[in-house]
Order: C-alpha cells, then sequence, then structure tokens
C-alpha cells in the first residue's frame, strides 16, 4: 500500500536510510529526519504495517541559465533489500509523478540524481532526461541550479550539508548539475525548451 508519511514510521525509515545508505553517519540521518523531512511531502509503501520503500518530494526551484521554475527534487528513493522487484519503487514513482502533475504551475520540473546509469536509464523511462540535455545550441552545458523554496529550509539543508553528507552536494545544488529532470503537467516555459531543443537534432 502506498500512502503520505506518518510521524510513527519515523524510526522505521530512520533504520531503513541507514540500511540503504550505510555511508551515511547517524548526525546525518539526524539531521535529514529532524530537519528536512516532512510527511505531508513524503511517500512510503506499506507492508504488513511496516514501511518497505520511500521517497520524498522537497519542494524547490530550478534555475536553469537565468530562468527559474518551481520544482521538486524526489530525494532519499529508497527500497528495503528484501522487497525489491517487487514493484513498489514504480507505484511510488508513479503516485509522486501523478501529485507533482496535478499541481500544475506549482510545480514546473521534478528533478532527481540517479546513482548509477542504471538507474538513469530506469528513470528516463518515467520522462527524465540527463540535465546536459538541454545545451541547446553551444557547447556549454546550462547551469541548473537546485534551490530550496524556503528560507528556513535552505539553514537546514546547509547544516545538512557541512556534516558531511554526499547526497546534497555542491554539484547537484550550486552548479552544473549531474541530475535529470522531468517536465509536469505540460508546463509550458518547460515544453518550449525542450521541443526547441528536439527541433535543432
Amino acid at each position: 500500500m502506498i500512502q503520505q508519511g506518518e510521524n510513527k514510521h519515523k524510526p522505521a525509515l530512520r533504520a531503513l536510510w541507514k540500511q540503504c545508505f550505510p555511508e551515511d553517519t547517524d548526525v546525518f540521518i539526524d539531521l535529514y529526519f529532524s530537519k528536512l523531512y516532512k510527511n505531508e511531502e513524503a511517500l512510503i509503501a506499506v507492508e504488513v504495517g511496516q514501511p518497505v520503500a520511500f521517497l520524498q518530494m522537497l519542494p524547490c526551484e530550478v534555475r536553469i541559465d537565468e530562468k527559474q521554475y518551481p520544482a521538486h527534487y524526489i530525494y532519499g528513493v529508497m527500497t528495503h533489500p528484501d522487497h525489491r522487484r517487487k514493484g513498489y519503487m514504480h507505484q511510488l514513482l508513479t503516485a509522486a509523478l501523478s501529485k507533482l502533475d496535478n499541481m500544475g504551475a506549482d510545480c514546473g520540473y521534478a528533478f532527481l540524481i540517479p546513482q548509477s546509469p542504471e538507474l538513469a536509464q530506469a528513470y528516463a523511462k518515467y520522462g527524465f532526461f540527463n540535465c546536459g540535455d538541454l545545451r541547446m545550441m553551444t557547447e556549454e552545458l546550462p547551469v541548473v541550479q537546485i534551490i530550496p523554496a524556503a528560507a528556513q529550509r535552505m539553514v537546514a539543508l546547509q547544516d545538512y550539508i557541512n556534516e558531511g553528507g554526499t547526497k546534497f552536494d555542491s554539484d547537484a545544488f550550486r552548479s552544473k548539475s549531474p541530475g535529470m529532470l522531468r517536465y509536469t503537467n505540460d508546463y509550458a516555459p518547460a515544453v518550449a525548451y525542450w521541443e526547441a531543443f528536439m527541433m535543432l537534432n
């Protein structure tokens, strides 16, 4: 069953995070769940009352060169090793993207950073494309910046980065991103940008 996050699930989600991302320190994980996690942004796959897969949709803005768009960063995507290949991540991504599509102009893009080329190929099936595909007429990659939507979350994010985490690195948030984008709900500025690119190739 796919459902929104609840406080009762946070201890199990923390343990799941530790299992799926063993390189993250306890301090780092505590910062995430105390300062960045929100139930209303989380989707959880629950089996026999226990969370087995998870993702969060962090509100942010995507700045592509000089243009800025409302977006959500799909973050913390994880499935318990014993429950992989059961279709949970497909269900979570489908539910998340449906929710973002229904937000209309409040969400122009979905953004994520795949952890492997294989995952990048999997995400492409959901409409994600590499940020580098926005290079248009120039050899230079566009500057894609991911910026938290609220000032207080920027402070929380900075604490998170300072703890040495690998997920929110400077490349992802302040420079030429290695991530992937997906425009939502036929978002007009993004569609125009993408169609212009396609016409050149």
